[in-house]
């Protein structure tokens, strides 16, 4: 039986640190689509709805869902997400 070391205290802020970097990365990416950078202006990062209703609305008041708006329901709806 195989018996598996605990990770340390340096282990473990050695992967806190990684993790931490690759938020940062993802947050600039998020700021720069927001901005109108590189993926267009055709995205918004908001909290709160936005009143262009043609942009995809990344909902980070609730998690980050992404959401588009219906036109025939007059409503911003949830992104249907495939897992294969």
């Amino acid at each position: 039986m195989a018996i598996k070391k605990a990770l340390d205290w340096d282990g473990l802020s050695y992967y806190h640190s990684k993790i931490m970097e690759k938020l940062n990365e993802i947050n600039q990416k998020i700021e720069e689509i927001s901005q109108g950078g590189s993926g267009g202006s055709g995205i918004i990062v908001s909290n709160t709805t936005p009143d262009d209703t043609s942009v995809l609305w990344i909902d980070t008041g609730n998690g980050g869902i992404a959401k588009y708006y219906d036109t025939s329901s007059s409503k911003w709806v949830t992104v249907k997400s495939v897992f294969g």
